[in-house]
């Protein structure tokens, strides 16, 4: 009877093994599309306008939350959307901008006000939110404004998305 349970016991962990191989396969598919290697490079430079503001928002490359991906809205215009490991730079009129990413759970904003020839970064994290990491349901995303050193650290480490 022991070697029946003990059978019984491996087959269970086998199943769970395999259902977190799955998931974190299948988290990892998760796309959105990528610039080319010289938007990449203009991207980098973080070059401005001078008569336009230019933001920035990233999404460091994260486990948890990886496989999410977060739509970009500013002023009311979808510009794009990030995955774990990449940046959005869309420029924008002076004056109050709103940018706002959410999920099917939740959603985040972040008022700013932007002068011509000025860039802003906006950085995005996933936050489990209670309940929802054990059952697989999406998070939390929140979005804060980032200082200027900081973020264009984390940028160079990431990949352009495509602008919409």
């Amino acid at each position: 009877m022991s070697k029946a349970i003990a059978r019984g016991e491996i087959v269970s962990y086998i199943k769970i093994i395999t259902i977190g191989l799955v998931a974190f396969a299948l988290q990892a598919c998760a796309s959105v599309p990528l610039a080319s290697l010289q938007e990449q490079t203009v991207a980098t430079q973080f070059l401005t306008s001078p008569d336009k503001g230019v933001l920035y928002i990233y999404r460091k490359d994260q486990f948890q939350g990886g496989g999410m991906i977060y739509p970009v809205v500013v002023n009311s215009r979808i510009v794009g959307s990030l995955k774990a490991g990449t940046f959005l730079r869309t420029e924008v009129q002076p004056g109050q901008v709103q940018v706002t990413s959410f999920t099917t759970t939740a959603q985040s904003v972040v008022p700013l006000t932007i002068r011509a020839g000025e860039i802003m970064f906006v950085s995005t994290a996933y936050h489990a939110s209670v309940g929802t990491a054990a059952l697989g349901i999406a998070g939390c995303v929140s979005l804060a404004e980032s200082d200027e050193a900081t973020a264009k650290a984390d940028i160079q480490l990431l990949q352009l998305t495509v602008s919409q």
